[in-house]
């Protein structure tokens, strides 16, 4: 039964034939009946829409000799959990729209989140509180995201570079000044120019390391100039588009995901292009590249407030956990590492309830000290 039909009866918007499909699934079981009165009882007053195949978490994990879910594994259990990973992605969407939200929401986590910095281009360093307002020349933050504006100033014989820091457990939108909107995930660095200069041909920033969204503004607003993105020797050339990049410091491969749009990559001889719902990865050791299909919002879902595991090893979940929480992961089998996870959390969750709902496959069991998770 798809959420979705259940929250359109709740708002009396069936139609007939759903109708018919919606009492057919309540009555066939108990624990339809009590999933249906708990997602009654979290329910909002007005409709949502949400896309079910990318909602509903999925608790399947499994080791590289496939490892299933034990068949006595209850089925009340299995809809417990995945309704409390799904109401924390509702209670996300629904807060956006600003819908008013029944019962209580997933317990949030409380961190005590390192500042962005700033760093200017003569060497200078701003840190970036939230709240606490930022103002330059062209310049303008209120702690939670930086604008740029173009103003006057055409730029010099060098272009002046200012370079953003974004600290384990912290997320960051910057607009340049040429309109180009990026968003920035935990531990990530960008160095971009302080004012996109008339006199140069092309708009190049670089990403130090980390992972970032581009929406960059269209070449046709700025006398045909192409936007360019440099990491790690890679270049990504595009017009005006959507995509994202991830090439964190200790990975020995870069992902570029496009959204929207056209973008060229070229790495020393190699050069490849990339349509929209497509995946490069280059793999920095062999220097080669490989193209697929991907589900984009896995890939981005990131800077709208959620984590998105698709069948992916814990080894690279637990990565993505530790840059966001700030915590250390030790695994006490190497095995473990290879252990698949599929499932859709609210970042707002506390990290020992993503853990429980892993650890409920019960293939594998979390241990917390302080700042670090021992996985056994």
């Amino acid at each position: 039964m798809e959420f979705k039909l259940i929250q359109k009866y709740i708002n009396g918007t069936l139609s007939d034939k759903e109708q018919i499909e919606f009492d057919t699934w309540l009555n066939s079981s108990p624990e339809h009946q009590k999933y249906y009165q708990s997602v009654l009882r979290n329910s909002t007053n007005r409709p949502i829409e949400i896309d079910s195949e990318k909602g509903w978490v999925l608790v399947n994990s499994k080791l590289s000799k496939t490892f299933k879910l034990k068949r006595f594994f209850p089925y009340a259990a299995i809809l417990a959990l995945t309704f409390g990973a799904l109401y924390a992605i509702l209670a996300e969407q629904n807060n956006a729209e600003g819908h008013k939200i029944v019962g209580s929401p997933e317990k949030e986590q409380v961190i005590d989140r390192n500042k962005p910095t700033l760093t200017l281009d003569d060497g200078s360093t701003i840190v970036l509180t939230a709240g606490k307002n930022y103002t330059d020349s062209n310049v303008t933050s209120n702690g939670t995201e930086i604008i740029y504006k173009k103003d006057s100033e055409k730029g010099g014989a060098v272009t002046a570079y200012n370079i953003l820091t974004i600290p384990r457990g912290g997320q960051f939108f910057l607009t340049l000044s040429d309109k180009t909107k990026v968003w920035l995930n935990s531990e990530s660095k960008l160095k971009f120019p302080k004012i996109f200069s008339d006199k140069e041909s092309e708009r190049v920033v670089e990403l130090l390391y980390g992972e970032a969204y581009f929406d960059v503004s269209s070449s046709e607003l700025h006398n045909g100039k192409e936007f360019r993105v440099i990491s790690k020797g890679q270049n990504i050339q595009v017009l005006g588009t959507e995509f994202n990049i991830k090439a964190y410091a200790n990975q020995e491969y870069i992902a570029t995901t496009l959204i929207e749009g056209k973008v060229q990559l070229h790495y020393g001889d190699l050069e490849k292009s990339l349509k929209p719902n497509q995946k490069s990865v280059l793999n920095l050791k062999s220097t080669s590249i490989q193209i697929s299909e991907v589900d984009v919002f896995d890939e981005i879902s990131w800077k709208n407030g959620l984590f998105s595991f698709k069948d992916l090893p814990l080894e690279e979940i637990m990565e993505t956990l530790a840059r966001w929480y700030d915590i250390e992961v030790f695994f006490a089998n190497p095995e473990l590492t290879k252990v698949k996870f599929t499932g859709v959390f609210s970042k707002k969750q506390a990290i020992d309830n993503i853990l429980t709902i892993i650890e409920s496959t019960n293939e594998l069991k979390f241990e917390t000290i302080g700042k670090t998770v021992k996985v056994k």
